[in-house]
Parts: structure tokens; sequence; C-alpha cells
């Protein structure tokens, strides 16, 4: 069976999952120095610190790697796969935003979620064109071993 993937233009945290993907940084500085914009920036206000600090507790991520943690007061998903998209330089590259979309999609799976929204990584603040995103993650996923049993929803900017 093959995976299914939809396409949706709006926002993320709209979404109904049952685990959405934060585009983070590798979680080297300490949270209150971090200024979250983007994505993890709207999160951050939506959540509460639940999920932060399930984050912190986990330590520095390798660049790829994905993190799960509860969805804090987010309504819309009942967990957050954090994942490492962005190299200490704060930029996303086509392998960074590949192994990202992979692992976190590996993690949804190994937790038995059903569906999962993600959006453009390393687009915004990692410094990729949509298309480039867009391109690269749908090439990972159609890459993907054994997806069939996650629906993607791959959310774009309105």
């Amino acid at each position: 069976m093959p995976i299914i993937i939809d396409r949706v233009r709006g926002d993320l945290l709209e979404v109904t999952a049952d685990a959405i993907v934060n585009p983070w940084n590798r979680n080297i500085l300490p949270r209150w120095l971090q200024v979250s914009g983007g994505i993890s920036g709207r999160l951050k206000q939506v959540t509460g610190p639940a999920p932060w600090r399930e984050l912190a507790d986990h330590g520095p991520m390798a660049l790829g790697e994905a993190v799960e943690t509860t969805a804090g007061k987010l309504l819309t998903a009942g967990a957050i796969i954090h994942v490492a998209g962005l190299n200490l330089a704060w930029r996303a590259t086509p392998a960074s935003v590949r192994s990202s979309t992979l692992n976190a999609v590996q993690l949804a799976e190994s937790r038995d979620h059903r569906t999962l929204a993600i959006p453009l990584i390393g687009a915004g603040h990692g410094g990729l064109s949509v298309d480039q995103c867009r391109t690269i993650i749908l090439e990972a996923l159609l890459e993907a071993p054994s997806t069939d049993s996650v629906k993607i929803t791959m959310v774009e900017p309105a």
C-alpha cells in the first residue's frame, strides 16, 4: 500500500493529528537563551512549558534526530515530534531536512501514531526555499520504509 500524503495550505497548529512535527534546532543552548520564532515560537505560546521542559531534559540533539514530547495545552495533537533540522549555524541543509523527515516518520510509527502533520522543515529560519523543502520532504517520504501505516499531512504556509 503506498504512503498517503495530503498537502494542505494553512496553519500547522490548526491541523488535527496524532502528532505534529516541530522544526527545532540542535538543543545546544539552554532554553532560556533560545529565542524561538516561526512554528516553534507559536508552539511555545500555545503549549505551555511542559513540552519544552521534556525536550530540555533530553539534552543536545544530533542533526536530523527526532524526539517526542507531550503536546502540553495544544488541543489539535497528542504529541509533538521535535526534529533537529538546523545545524550549528542555524541553517537547514538538504541532508538535515531529509533525515529529520525520515526520523520523524519512524518515531511516529514506533509510537503507533496514525496521523502526522509535518511543516516544510528548513523553510523560513532554515534558509531553504519552500520549493526545495517540499521536494526534499516528498522525496524522503516516498523513500521511507513502511510508512504506509502513517497518514502524512504536509502543511505549507497559506
